[in-house]
């Protein structure tokens, strides 16, 4: 059972990818008009394809912002942001169907508490369908060539919140019980996991609004801004309290610094653990942790120095949910470390 939704969190990684390659081609719009028809179905014969276009011509913010977009780069938007929507769907029948399969084997019982756990796994997934649906919607309508920061951060989130659940469960339906039953967990060494796990999804919500206002083509030298460590116009924004989701250099700074402070709370953890007697999976979940965060960090500054080109872009995001699913198996391993006792690290 653990593997099936270990499967459905990989199915979730690829849908944040697509979603992120919707993003950076702007083919959030594609499907516009399309979703108001069904949506189950792409444009069947020219005729069709020809309808499509020029729906996706009349949205506001493209025929009114002298965006021009021919047909057959049309129909590529309109591929990629279809296979997003479909996978996405894909994806939960998946999950529902797989949970109801469980439920009939007798592996999971209404009693049980993970079946409720797993009632919230599916709810989170509607949640984030939902807000996608919205966005699909809303994009007819738009009076700017871009879907809001708002709604693309809120999408994005919910989606590593349902990554998050599943690969949380799975880890409890894996490994159940502690490496040793007779020792308490040290409360602080777990504190600190899951405020790194915190600090690590906050990060990548920062990171969606990078991507919403397109800060990520701004700067693009690492780790000086514009020639100083501290850009000139932080917080230069109306009203200023709106500058870390708004205002281009206050989002690139908070990000950066953000990216920085998370990788520091993850080496400041891993050496915090050195002096414990960790079992051999645990000692393996920190180090996977830790090098993870490293790969992260050189990507993020790979992806400003290059201009944010679609490749990087998409592996700094896939690499940032490797990093939560690191920081969550490492809180996860640390229920049964023994307190206080040293040995290898």
């Amino acid at each position: 059972m653990a593997h099936g939704l270990l499967g459905v969190a990989a199915m979730t990684v690829l849908m944040a990818m697509l979603g992120g390659w919707v993003r950076l081609t702007q083919s959030g719009f594609a499907m516009a008009g399309w979703v108001e028809h069904g949506g189950w179905l792409p444009p069947l014969g020219e005729g069709e394809w020809a309808q499509a276009y020029e729906r996706f011509r009349a949205i506001p913010a493209l025929s009114g912002g002298g965006v021009e977009v021919g047909l057959s780069a049309f129909k590529s938007m309109f591929w990629l942001e279809y296979a997003h929507q479909m996978w996405a769907r894909l994806m939960v029948v998946a999950l529902v169907a797989g949970i109801a399969v469980y439920v009939r084997l007798g592996w999971v019982r209404f009693t049980d508490g993970v079946f409720w756990k797993l009632m919230g796994v599916v709810l989170l997934g509607v949640a984030q369908g939902a807000v996608g649906w919205a966005m699909a919607f809303g994009a007819a309508d738009a009076a700017t060539p871009w879907i809001s920061q708002y709604r693309l951060t809120a999408h994005f989130g919910l989606a590593m919140l349902f990554f998050s659940s599943l690969v949380a469960v799975s880890l409890t339906l894996l490994h159940p019980r502690p490496h040793d039953r007779h020792h308490q967990s040290p409360g602080r060494l777990r504190g600190a996991g899951a405020a790194v796990a915190v600090l690590v999804f906050i990060t990548a919500l920062s990171g969606g609004f990078v991507a919403g206002v397109d800060a990520g083509y701004a700067y693009n030298t690492f780790p000086l801004m514009d020639g100083t460590l501290i850009p000139d116009g932080l917080f230069d924004h109306d009203p200023a309290w709106l500058a870390p989701f708004e205002h281009v250099t206050t989002v690139q700074f908070d990000h950066r610094v953000l990216g920085m402070v998370l990788l520091f709370a993850v080496l400041v953890f891993r050496v915090s653990a050195a002096d414990r007697h960790l079992a051999p999976r645990t000692r393996l979940a920190l180090n996977t942790l830790v090098t993870v965060a490293v790969a992260e960090t050189a990507l993020g500054a790979f992806t400003v120095v290059y201009v944010a080109p679609i490749p990087l872009a998409s592996s700094h995001q896939l690499m940032a949910l490797a990093l939560l699913a690191a920081a969550l198996w490492s809180v996860h391993e640390l229920r049964g470390e023994a307190p206080g006792v040293r040995g290898g690290s």
